[in-house]
């Protein structure tokens, strides 16, 4: 009879899967619950976990983290779930679980529907049988996900909208086909039109703010909530996307981005050879003449535009310390302006027409970190940060011994599965050798959080070292990159810089 027991019932649905049948949630509860019932655990601690929504291919999963963090603790017994496919369907990652880890515990597995019960192999863990399938649980996923991505890319090829959202300017008719939205069209056709007259990005931005016109996003969510008020703050990053975007004259476009692994939720972008292109696949808000034109003028801008050569010394760090923006650069050579844009139709906001020399900025800056560094290579605590990290050597003896003592641990497991020990005799030096680990384990964590702390601070004067002697352009945006996260400026020329390194911090 198994008396005193903690059995974890671990249920699992991907996205990929329907929830119907078998492998429902539902229907897991069900089997597992029936399956423990007929075994003799009448005083066991049931806990259940449930990941809905996540792939087997890998263990980033919540709920299989927080029972396995209980595995680890000692807290679990045994282990049911439906198969080895819900548990997971890498053969590498589940077959380490299975056959080395959960025997280290002590903890018994259950795979319900593929009969297996790691209390029938007493040592070993199941051999071809199991092995293979692995394998065609691995398979499954993999050409599952092939699957699905050859589908949705045929859709895509035939020009089949699979997105549920249609771009600015268009809805998304019952016959799954796009037609024009005509009141954002109106605004998508006047950027068209101010930039073939001629208008810089930042002129139409401006006069969309003014005009109080609704961004994108703003128009969308209006359509939603009735009683939302628009803040109107265009940026040019907005009005790119819109100039450069061919879905405006017509032409399908898709393939953009794509999953950077199986099943993954993350992505990555797709070069614009590889994106799918089908002309004339719903009507056109711009003709393709105007089109064009914008185009031809976006590459004379680059060609003659400096900054594409070379960036300034600040690109990207500098922030309205009144409403957190990132503040836009503007203008030629000693003329450069950093500007707020974001309350350019507040003439209400403190940074309303909030702007900043760029020269005047980029001088400042530079003394401030030229300050910084004298001071902190004044300070003789810091010298002796040179000298080799002996920390280091700690680290090494450290997991040295916490590798040996895991070897010891593995060697007993072998010995008392080959009965040369008792159970008794196997606790006796498990426990013994957990503690030991663990006190290592902890040594381990502080020797690594002072090594990072000696690392950072050796860079720290390095840096300082190079500030005092720094020269051309170059070696300043270096430097600059180095130690300085952002720079928030406020009206009336106050700055505050947000170093990198806190020994750096300062205000001016």
């Amino acid at each position: 009879m198994m008396e005193g027991l903690v059995i974890a019932k671990y249920i699992r649905l991907s996205r990929d899967d329907n929830d119907t049948g078998s492998i429902s949630i539902p229907n897991q509860h069900t089997l597992l619950d029936r399956y423990i019932e007929e075994m003799d655990v009448a005083n066991a601690t049931i806990l259940e976990f449930v990941d809905n929504g996540y792939t087997g291919t890998n263990f980033e999963r919540p709920a299989v983290q927080e029972m396995l963090e209980l595995v680890r603790s000692g807290r679990v017994s045994c282990i049911v779930c439906k198969d080895f496919s819900r548990f997971g369907r890498n053969i590498l990652e589940t077959g380490y679980f299975i056959e080395q880890v959960f025997p280290l515990y002590g903890i018994r597995f259950i795979a319900v529907t593929d009969d297996y019960d790691s209390d029938n192999y007493k040592g070993h863990t199941g051999g071809i049988d199991v092995a293979f399938k692995f394998l065609i649980h691995e398979h499954y996923s993999n050409d599952l996900s092939k699957k699905i991505k050859s589908a949705l890319h045929y859709k895509m090829s035939n020009g089949e909208l699979i997105t549920q959202n249609a771009a600015y300017g268009y809805f998304k008719a019952n016959s799954g086909k796009w037609e024009i939205d005509e009141n954002a069209a109106l605004v998508i056709r006047l950027i068209f039109k101010m930039a073939v007259e001629g208008s810089s990005t930042g002129a139409i931005r401006n006069y969309l703010c003014a005009a109080k016109h609704p961004t994108p996003h703003e128009y969308k969510a209006m359509k939603r909530m009735c009683n939302l008020v628009p803040k109107c703050y265009w940026s040019i990053e907005m009005l790119l996307r819109i100039l450069r975007n061919e879905q405006y004259i017509g032409t399908f476009v898709s393939g953009r981005t794509a999953r950077k692994h199986v099943a993954s939720s993350a992505v990555k972008s797709v070069d614009e050879a590889d994106w799918i292109k089908i002309p004339d696949r719903h009507p056109a808000i711009i003709n393709k003449e105007d089109f064009d034109k914008v185009q031809r003028i976006f590459a004379k801008q680059r060609q003659t535009n400096p900054r594409t050569a070379k960036m300034y010394l600040l690109s990207g760090k500098v922030i309205c310390g009144c409403c957190g923006r990132k503040m836009t650069y503007g203008g030629k050579l000693n003329a450069a302006t950093f500007r707020c844009v974001r309350t350019l139709a507040d003439p209400s906001a403190k940074c309303y027409k909030h702007t900043v020399k760029a020269v005047m900025l980029d001088k400042a800056v530079l003394d401030i970190i030229a300050k910084q560094a004298e001071v902190l290579l004044g300070v003789d605590n810091l010298t002796g940060l040179r000298s080799i990290d002996q920390v280091q050597l700690q680290i090494i003896e450290c997991e040295t011994q916490l590798q040996r003592y895991i070897t010891h641990q593995q060697e007993s497991y072998e010995k008392f599965v080959t009965k040369e020990i008792s159970r008794t005799t196997y606790q006796s030096t498990k426990n013994d050798y957990s503690t030991q680990i663990n006190k290592i384990n902890n040594r381990l964590s502080s020797l690594k959080q002072a090594s990072q702390m000696n690392e950072a601070n050796e860079k720290m004067v390095t840096l300082a070292d190079k500030v005092v002697n720094m020269q051309g352009d170059e070696e300043q945006r270096e430097i600059v990159d180095a130690v300085v996260e952002k720079v928030k400026v406020f009206p009336g020329y106050g700055i505050e810089i947000v170093w990198k390194f806190v020994d750096f911090e300062t205000r001016a």
